[in-house]
């Protein structure tokens, strides 16, 4: 009984900090997670703010892009689609024979009234040389974007289990928003080569004949399609492309790593100054701000 008493007299004594204990540490949990949020926000912040005011503006539309607008046949088409060029490589005007020049053509495609879709981003690798004869050989181009997988494979697989275990049960008017929800989060990429022609190492002769093909105004011909042409130099051109084929090789999805992200991660791999993607999360807002803020004021 003497135990009992005690304990009892114990509980009494210290009633209301058994009970305000768990409420004192939750609280102080709570305390530390907006400490450290706000920390990261600051740190983010921060380097946003040094990032914009170190590195964006920094390139003009001067020589060479009135000659690569011309060379691709982009100044010439009647077009509704914005057509910016930037130049990042040290290279000026037009080509001499033997010289090579590497281009980055970052597209968006604009939805248009009607369309479920959001839009389109891709990105286009090109490679010309100049000939003895004066043309130009197209020794690359490479267009490539990421799209959805069929609806056949909406469900990547680590959500398999959710599919076949979860979805399946749910009730008949709450299972369709559950599974577009799923989806605009989870829904894997695939590749896709985005129009053509796709040369890769190959060659072509860039004509009016070829530029007029259905091939070729398909990945940059066309007028409802925003495209910022930005000159680079051979090493930024291959470190571009060496990411395009990582890309290929993980499982993306909305939000992660869907069109706007590649486009974001291979303007990164040339030296552009990318902006958050929240700042432009669909594929043209996207585009139109990575152009406004790399370009020098004025231009």
């Amino acid at each position: 009984m003497n135990a009992l008493s005690t304990a009892v007299s114990w509980l009494k004594q210290h009633f209301v900090t058994i009970i305000t204990w768990p409420f004192k540490v939750i609280g102080k949990l709570t305390q530390w997670v907006f400490i450290l949020l706000g920390i990261t926000i600051l740190f983010y912040g921060g380097k946003e703010f040094y990032d914009y005011h170190h590195f964006a503006h920094a390139y003009g539309s001067d020589a060479p892009c009135p000659t690569v607008l011309g060379e691709l046949g982009l100044d010439s088409l009647d077009r509704t689609g914005a057509v910016r060029c930037i130049n990042v490589s040290d290279q000026q005007g037009t080509l001499k024979v033997g010289e090579r020049r590497h281009l980055v053509l970052f597209s968006a495609i604009e939805p248009q009234p009607g369309d479920d879709l959001q839009g389109h981003g891709f990105v286009t690798f090109v490679a010309l040389t100049r000939l003895d004869s004066g043309e130009l050989q197209l020794d690359e181009f490479i267009p490539t974007g990421f799209a959805p997988q069929s609806e056949q494979t909406l469900w990547p697989d680590n959500l398999v289990s959710y599919h076949a275990t979860v979805q399946r049960h749910l009730p008949t008017g709450v299972e369709p928003m559950v599974t577009k929800l799923m989806q605009s989060f989870y829904l894997p990429m695939e590749l896709t080569e985005y129009g053509g022609p796709y040369l890769d190492n190959g060659s072509a002769i860039l004509n009016s004949e070829f530029m007029a093909s259905a091939a070729f105004r398909a990945a940059i011909g066309d007028e409802n399609q925003s495209i910022l042409a930005v000159t680079v130099s051979a090493i930024e051109y291959e470190n571009a492309k060496r990411y395009r084929n990582k890309f290929v090789l993980e499982e993306y999805g909305y939000d992660v790593g869907d069109a706007t992200a590649f486009v974001h991660t291979v303007a990164d791999k040339v030296n552009l100054y990318t902006p958050p993607q929240v700042i432009g999360p669909m594929p043209i807002e996207s585009l139109t701000a990575i152009s406004e803020m790399n370009r020098k004021v004025g231009q």
